[in-house]
């Protein structure tokens, strides 16, 4: 069918580049011509190609000095000999049997070029986007850019195959030394072509790095926004003087409300002139926008209402406002509520009141287009009469269900079938707000029955049906369609697989039974529930006859010598294994549940001390703890409601005291040994409590206050006594008549708050830091040292009380033996091992695609443990910051304590430190042990990451070390009786001498 040419540039890509070689060479279709282009790779990327060029004589090399994608390309194409010519990037992924589908569609149908559709690769994970959906969910033969403007939005080069003789006379070049140069060149394509072909398959799976480290990922970069503008420009041109109205309209589009809404969010981090560049690039496309599209009203409805917002204040060089803007989407979302007037749908978003110069003189009227339709349907089993049971919801994002109530349509068929209307039964469903995570509006009214009639059933021509749910909105028809598995009526499926049969729960007792048909198995020798860092064992096990056994659990776990009253809140996978490894991760097998089971899954119970979810996750069985919030606290629309209590104007204050430490997460640090010390010395007081669930461990004369219930909401508000170590969320606002109390949690070393680099901090939560310091009236702080950098850092003008820290005081107290020996029995430590706490910070810089910080470390702990042999025992403490990451799991001679509620107690038990840039270096100095510094990074993390306000030798506690090699060799002449050798700065702890907290507390009394 002709030889197919295939050109892939590779830069520094030897994590990835065998998995795309591999996608390639598999291909069903053979004549290829493989060009592997090496970018000037530094890496082991060209000895992983060589590796397959020594096999498959297809694939040849061309090296060259790094110059870019677009050179790389080009290079590539003039050496090309195909008849036919594609791409790949070298980090991607080719879908199997892609280049025989688009082989055969571009010779059958003659046109220039033919697209396919792609998906976006996620670790192993694929995911479908709703622009790629829509631009194939149909195929469309031999047509043009006027056809299907939307096609526009296909800005890649490589799920295409282009005809290499229309390449070299319409599209070629592409652009050089430039990001974005796809686009352009696209765009060539579609408005030069005589015709093209798009298919509904999936050809390629482009790979979204978790680093951030693909090119087309760093938006903050000024080359980023020069080339950006400047192929907006040139596309610009390109358009208006080579295609139709309706096609520059779409361009427009595009570019307003989409290409440029990322580089909004950057702003906050960015300089000057990156402002400059956007804001004045802006304006200039504003008024190209302006000159080229006939009608700008029916433009401006086509763009989300945020994008259009956005491109206003930027063209307008209203900076602050924007930011504010920006701030508002990440506290809330980037939805809005939605209402309807006289068949026309207008947005308000959540900020419209904070831009009143907006908002007077901007109406967000919105295309029906852009609405969000949220539609779901499932199997619910079979009537007595053979019926098919359904059940689902149907509604629009931020709007109310009143405008919808009734109006939801149900038809199914069998592909190339009629569509049949099914009767549908409106029901109320509280559970929805909870999981559907609308801030802006309740949908509790739009769930739905129905079934498919046995008629129906009996004329089916396939089990495979397609369900549409239909909406209908002041004469406006919105539809989505759902593919369904007609169930074998009467079966039980594969007995040879164990499943889950029943779940029952005790809500008395709080606990929970799971019931597991093992078929033709045997039961496995372990079974439980599992997340990535948490492990749920049953406490006793039931044979119910037959193969059936049943599985008891608790609510109430035990947690590092203490019971709590829930297991941490997460989805906790059921899994077996059989054999008696015990490790908490989840490594054994998953288990999937019965069809009678899944027929009524999701299953909500409301515990006392926790909200239990049973459901599938990833098609497995698994049950989701969370904190018991019930069904009018749950979800982002309930919570949006409470959080209003916050702006009433007149507020009850009661003379009751909230303590909060690290949001929730534990409760402990200074507020807990304020709460202590208060306690003792007024058992009538009333201490509340504020934690994020009942896996955190409270004191027992303190009453617990659930974030995001109606009581924590009631109770923070209202509180005369507000104590934290961090901050409130960012709707908090203090009234008239509140005493906040902030502690904080450390000396700092690396500098903090407004001090530190704004391109790692969120804008978000500098404004709320800003804000939460206008609140304070009181701030603890451990020494005069911190005394002057605290309130410069927060910008704090209030008072600042220097009587050393509360949260030391124990170790300073007659407990601190015996706590020392208790705590190293509880973590096994024998009393001739040397425990080494190692507590480093995390790292602004670290984090995954989702903004969860990762952990950092850089003692090699195998190394160690062959040096050391078990004659020395690390305890690994995480930062709080990176409590959400498991990147961290136990190896050498090492015990994770990161989730170990109090430090203080680890403190005790250590022998010696070794971190980097924590402020634990401080509290480990009231105590005479030795401290290393591990600081790899350290010219990195000082010149760029965070800074530093002193050095390691300013303040004198310890050793330096670049490397794990050199502390684990100082590691080796340590023993449980060496102290600190280097002089120190005493004064930075003289005033944690054990007294602290009534220090404070006879001071704050007075206050």
């Amino acid at each position: 069918m002709g030889l197919l040419s295939v050109v892939i540039p590779a830069y520094n890509v030897a994590e990835y580049i065998a998995e795309c070689l591999t996608s390639v060479i598999s291909q069903s279709y053979t004549n290829l011509e493989i060009i592997v282009v090496d970018d000037g790779s530094t890496d082991a990327s060209m000895q992983i190609v060589a590796g397959f060029a020594k096999y498959d004589k297809r694939i040849s090399v061309i090296q060259l000095e790094n110059g870019g994608n677009g050179r790389a390309r080009n290079i590539g194409i003039n050496v090309a000999k195909g008849e036919y010519l594609t791409f790949a990037d070298s980090d991607d992924v080719v879908a199997p049997g892609a280049y025989a589908l688009m082989m055969t569609a571009i010779k059958t149908s003659g046109s220039d070029f033919v697209v396919g559709s792609s998906m976006r690769l996620i670790g192993k994970k694929l995911q479908s986007t709703k622009i790629s959906s829509h631009m194939h969910a149909k195929e469309r033969t031999g047509i043009s850019i006027n056809d299907f403007p939307d096609i526009l939005d296909d800005v890649f080069l490589w799920n295409k195959v282009f005809k290499k003789s229309f390449w070299d006379a319409q599209v070629a070049p592409i652009p050089e030394g430039v990001l974005y140069e796809d686009q352009e060149t696209t765009a060539r394509a579609f408005v030069r072509a005589r015709s093209f072909d798009v298919l509904e398959e999936i050809v390629y799976f482009w790979r979204q790095r978790s680093d951030g480290s693909s090119i087309t990922q760093g938006k903050r970069a000024q080359k980023d926004i020069d080339d950006r503008m400047s192929v907006a420009n040139r596309m610009t041109t390109l358009l208006v003087s080579e295609s139709t109205p309706q096609v520059i309209e779409k361009w427009f589009v595009r570019l307003f409300g989409s290409d440029l809404v990322p580089y909004y969010g950057e702003v906050p981090y960015a300089d000057d002139a990156y402002w400059s560049v956007l804001s004045v690039g802006v304006n200039s496309l504003c008024e190209l926008m302006v000159e080229n599209v006939s009608s700008m009203a029916k433009l401006s409805k086509r763009l989300d209402p945020h994008a259009r917002v956005m491109l206003r204040l930027a063209a307008s060089g209203m900076k602050d406002e924007l930011e504010r803007v920006i701030v508002d989407r990440m506290e809330v979302g980037t939805g809005y509520q939605l209402e309807v007037d006289d068949g026309r749908f207008y947005a308000i978003p959540n900020y419209w009141n904070l831009l009143p110069e907006c908002s007077k003189a901007t109406v967000l009227e919105c295309d029906p287009a852009l609405l969000q339709t949220d539609t779901h349907v499932s199997v619910r089993g079979w009537t007595s009469s053979g019926e098919l049971k359904l059940s689902g919801y149907g509604f629009i994002r931020g709007l109310r269900d009143q405008e919808l109530i009734g109006t939801t349509r149900v038809s199914v068929k069998t592909t190339g079938g009629p569509w049949t209307m099914l009767a549908v039964d409106p029901v109320v469903n509280e559970n929805i707000d909870a999981n559907t995570n609308d801030p802006f509006a309740t949908h509790t009214n739009s769930a739905f029955t129905s079934a498919v009639p046995v008629s129906f059933l009996n004329s089916a021509s396939s089990d495979i049906l397609q369900v549409s749910i239909g909406l209908s909105v002041s004469g406006h028809e919105f539809e989505e369609q759902h593919t369904i598995v007609v169930p074998k009526n009467g079966t039980c499926g594969d007995l040879d697989v164990p499943r889950v049969c029943d779940f029952s729960v005790n809500l008395e007792a709080e606990k929970f039974y799971v019931s597991i048909d093992w078929g033709n198995g045997q039961p496995a020798t372990q079974l439980y529930l599992a997340t990535q860092t948490h492990r749920l064992n049953p406490i006793s096990t039931r044979d119910l006859g037959g193969t059936v056994v049943r599985y008891e659990f608790t609510l109430a776990q035990p947690f590092w010598g203490r019971e709590v009253y829930a297991p941490h809140s997460g989805a906790y996978t059921l899994r077996h294994r059989m054999d008696d490894n015990v490790s908490p991760t989840p490594i054994g097998k998953p288990m999937g549940a019965s069809q009678a089971l899944l027929w009524t899954m999701p299953l909500d119970y409301q515990l006392q001390h926790a909200h239990v979810r049973v459901r599938l996750n990833s098609g497995s069985f698994a049950i989701v703890f969370s904190a018991p919030l019930d069904e009018k606290e749950r979800g982002r629309y309930w919570q949006r409601h409470q959080q209003e209590i916050f702006s009433r104007g007149e507020r009850e204050i009661q003379n009751h005291l909230v303590f909060e430490s690290f949001g929730g997460k534990s409760c402990t640090d200074s507020p807990r040994a304020l709460s202590d010390a208060m306690h003792a010395q007024n058992a009538d007081k009333e201490i509340y409590w504020s934690i994020q669930d009942f896996s955190v461990s409270y004191p027992s004369y303190a009453k617990p206050l659930i974030r995001g219930t109606r009581d924590w909401f009631e109770m923070v508000s209202g509180a005369h006594y507000l104590i934290n170590n961090n901050n409130f969320p960012y709707y908090f606002r203090k009234a008239e008549g509140q005493f906040y109390l902030q502690t904080w949690h450390g000396t700092p070393m690396k500098k903090i708050g407004l001090d530190a680099p704004t391109r790692y901090l969120s804008p978000s939560y500098r404004r709320l830091m800003q804000r939460e310091a206008n609140y304070w009236d009181l701030l603890l702080a451990q020494n005069e040292y911190s005394r002057k950098i605290l309130p410069k850092a927060f910008g704090y003008q209030g008072p600042v009380l220097t009587e050393g820290y509360p949260r030391n005081d124990v170790l300073s107290s007659h407990r601190a033996e015996q706590i020392s020996l208790s705590t190293r029995k509880l973590l096994g430590i024998r009393d001739d091992q040397v425990a080494v706490l190692y507590a480093p910070t995390w790292r602004d810089s670290a984090k995954d695609m989702t903004g969860t910080h990762q952990w950092v470390g850089y003692v090699d702990f195998e190394d160690a443990k062959k040096v050391l042999d078990d004659s020395t025992v690390f305890l690994i403490r995480g930062h709080h910051n990176v409590s959400g990451s498991n990147a961290f799991l136990p190896r050498g001679n090492a015990i994770d304590v990161s989730e170990y509620p109090e430090i203080n107690d680890l403190i005790l038990a250590s022998d010696a430190l070794i971190t980097d840039y924590s402020s634990i270096m401080f509290d480990y100095g009231v105590i005479d042990k030795p401290i290393f510094f591990l600081v790899t990074d350290l010219e990195d993390y000082q010149s760029d990451v965070r800074g530093l306000y002193v050095t390691h030798s300013q303040v004198g506690l310890g050793e330096t070390f670049l490397d794990s090699q050199c502390v684990v060799e100082s590691l080796s002449h340590l023993t449980r009786s060496s102290t600190r050798s280097m002089s120190s700065r005493q004064e930075l702890w003289s005033r944690d001498d054990g007294g602290a907290s009534k220090r404070v507390i006879d001071l704050f009394v007075m206050e």
